[in-house]
């Protein structure tokens, strides 16, 4: 609908948001713990240690193709160095980046949102059913017809369902990893953060 030009416009400022975001998720996490007469003291660290990934589609949906959707993936390593040269878990032992996921990914999605009004001149309106904010101006017809595994989630937790059932269904529920090794929360932890305009796409999920 933005055109080549344009939708490649909007992918850049989707990676300039995550850039932003992720050097505000280092500000909060990114420190490690040692014990220091018997009390665990936090001590800094050079930055976190991780990688993304772009995908633009969800899901495949009944074994075809998933619906275009923009997001990015994150896996964030469970170590780095700290100031005084040794290499430590972070935030916690991880934990402080899961609670933090959620926060994370608001900030991401609200970045997106004002480089988008700002550069492309979108305009976001939240959904008075499930609270997501959703693109002005795109037909509900044509929203629902790019909504595949939105509509699979209507169908487990009802189409009333708030966004937390909704998102735990989404990330649990009716997305198989297929093909893919599970992790071990002490070793990394993923985090998805969506930028598109399809409806509920508004989630984030940890493994």
């Amino acid at each position: 609908m933005l055109g080549e030009l344009r939708e490649q416009e909007f992918r850049d400022l989707v990676h300039q948001a995550k850039r932003e975001a992720f050097a505000e998720l280092e500000k909060w996490i990114g420190y490690g713990l040692a014990s220091e007469d018997g009390t665990l003291q936090r001590i800094a660290t050079g930055g976190l240690l991780g990688w993304s990934v772009e995908h633009q589609s969800a899901r495949p949906v009944d074994d075809t193709p998933g619906d275009p959707h923009l997001h990015v993936h994150f896996v964030i390593v469970n170590m780095a160095r700290c100031e005084d040269g040794t290499w430590r878990a972070i935030a916690n032992g991880g934990m402080d980046l899961h609670r933090h996921a959620k926060a994370f990914d608001a900030l991401f999605k609200g970045r997106v949102r004002a480089l988008a009004h700002e550069r492309l001149g979108m305009r976001y309106a939240r959904s008075p059913r499930t609270g997501a904010w959703e693109v002005e101006g795109i037909p509900e017809p044509l929203r629902d017809h790019y909504s595949r595994r939105a509509a699979q989630v209507d169908a487990i937790a009802g189409a009333d369902a708030s966004r937390e059932p909704r998102a735990a269904r989404r990330s649990y529920g009716c997305r198989p990893r297929l093909g893919m090794p599970s992790t071990t929360p002490d070793a990394s932890t993923s985090v998805t953060v969506g930028a598109g305009a399809r409806r509920n796409s508004a989630t984030t999920s940890t493994s």
